[in-house]
C-alpha cells in the first residue's frame, strides 16, 4: 500500500513496482492535484466478446500546460 495527501482516502493500493513507482513520482509532482488508481471501468465489446478496461490510474493537473 501507497500513502499519499493526493489519493481519496490516503492509502493507494498497487499490484506492480512499476504502478508503486509512478505513485510516488506522481505524489512528488507539484502539478499533480490528485490521483485516483483504478478509478473506472469501461466496458466495451471486441466483435462478440464483452470486455473492460480499467485505467491504471488518472491524476488530475493543475493546468492543462502542465500536462505538455
Amino acid at each position: 500500500m501507497f500513502a499519499s495527501n493526493k489519493v481519496r482516502g490516503g492509502v493507494a493500493r498497487y499490484e506492480s513496482q512499476l504502478e508503486r513507482d509512478f505513485y510516488l513520482l506522481l505524489e512528488h509532482d507539484p502539478h499533480v492535484i490528485t490521483f485516483q488508481p483504478q478509478p473506472v471501468e469501461i466496458p466495451y465489446l471486441d466483435g462478440a466478446f464483452k470486455e473492460r478496461y480499467i485505467p491504471v490510474i488518472i491524476p488530475e493537473y493543475t493546468s492543462i500546460e502542465a500536462v505538455r
